[in-house]
């Protein structure tokens, strides 16, 4: 019985000490006496202050940025935190942490910051391509102090509020000039490409010159940037062919389009074929005849080798890279692939320009012909 009585006080002794402890008060579960009412801490690139606005009984006793945070700075005002950031002069973002506290609690709010932006309107090739336009005005808008600077001394550039103006100098050197405009920003820098010329400066003689298409040998010829008939062309001195080109001043490129039948040849007695432009891929053999496909390059001058032009693919060919220029018959003049012949009068694999400068006192004085005469085809 007294056994039976023991056992009944240690289990009252046990539901007493559970029922004081469900009364106690967990440490753990306590609602924080700090909240984040507002917060604006997601700034640009550029230099700028945000504010979190908290509601806190004990009012912010102190707040602080992570401890590798060195582009930012936060002062406390009553229930307000003021976070200053600098520009960030990065492409990459910045993140850091705002600790905010109050007595022994605290609460977390992220700040972030956007890496550098420079908007403009300049285009990554600037030209000016005659004498009377020297000026080019230009917005811009960046988040971080920036500077720009050019590498030759015939072009100046100035900024103006959000306007960027470049200027250059009257070109009389008689070729064209290149020369790169840099902005500078932090860490950040790039370029753009000045160019300064006209038709005047690139019209002359050069050689023409590559891989033949029919011998596959390096080959060269003289050749003249001129008009005929009020349009720019390319005269091809030893073939005597006149290749229609466009000439376009605001890159100063040229252009060869395939299809352009550019002479005659007589076959027979009132039976001529037509030569015409065609434009293919030396490897791949694909070819074309079509105006929509083309060779193009850009004019350029280096002091050593003078004026040249380099003529690429601009992606219209298609099974191929462009890389060809060849002058074939039609028994036609309409073009197509039953009009189109084995014959032709050469061409040029890898074709480029090179300004001619004769040695001693040789001087080519080839002139264009006045009519040209129709060929004889031989078969």
């Amino acid at each position: 019985m007294k056994k039976l009585f023991n056992i009944m006080i240690l289990a009252a002794m046990a539901f007493s000490i559970v029922a004081c402890s469900d009364d106690t008060e967990n440490p753990y579960d306590k609602a924080s006496s700090i909240q984040v009412v507002s917060a604006d801490l997601s700034f640009t690139g550029s230099a700028d202050t945000g504010k979190v606005v908290v509601s806190a009984l004990e009012g912010i006793s102190s707040a602080k940025l992570s401890s590798t945070t060195d582009w930012a700075t936060a002062t406390v005002n009553g229930n307000e935190v003021t976070v200053t950031v600098t520009a960030n002069p990065d492409l990459e973002g910045r993140s850091s942490l705002l600790t905010i506290w109050s007595g022994k609690d605290s609460v977390n709010v992220p700040v972030h910051q956007n890496g550098f932006k420079l908007k403009t309107n300049v285009d990554s090739l600037i030209v000016f391509a005659d004498s009377t336009s020297l000026t080019r005005t230009y917005t811009i808008s960046n988040t971080a102090p920036v500077s720009f600077e050019g590498t030759d001394d015939w072009f100046t550039a100035k900024i103006s509020g959000s306007e960027l103006t470049i200027s250059a100098q009257p070109n009389k050197t008689g070729h064209v000039r290149t020369g790169y405009l840099y902005y500078l920003s932090g860490n950040q820098k790039d370029s753009v490409l000045v160019k300064q010329g006209e038709f005047a400066d690139i019209a002359g003689y050069y050689t023409f010159n590559g891989y033949s298409a029919t011998t596959f040998k390096a080959a060269s010829e003289v050749a003249m940037i001129t008009t005929f008939k009020g349009k720019p062309i390319l005269y091809l001195a030893k073939s005597q062919l006149i290749v229609p080109v466009t000439y376009n001043k605001s890159d100063l490129s040229l252009t060869i389009n395939a299809g352009e039948i550019i002479d005659s040849a007589a076959v027979s007695e009132n039976v001529y074929y037509y030569l015409a432009t065609v434009i293919g891929d030396y490897s791949t053999g694909a070819s074309s005849y079509s105006n929509k496909v083309q060779l193009k390059g850009y004019f350029d001058y280096d002091k050593d080798e003078g004026t040249y032009l380099e003529f690429l693919d601009n992606g219209t060919l298609s099974g191929g890279e462009a890389n060809t220029l060849q002058f074939l018959y039609f028994t036609s003049k309409t073009l197509s692939d039953k009009t189109i012949t084995k014959y032709g009068e050469g061409g040029m694999i890898y074709p480029y320009l090179l300004e001619y400068t004769p040695t001693g006192s040789k001087k080519y004085t080839q002139s264009l012909p006045k009519k040209m005469s129709k060929r004889t085809l031989s078969r």
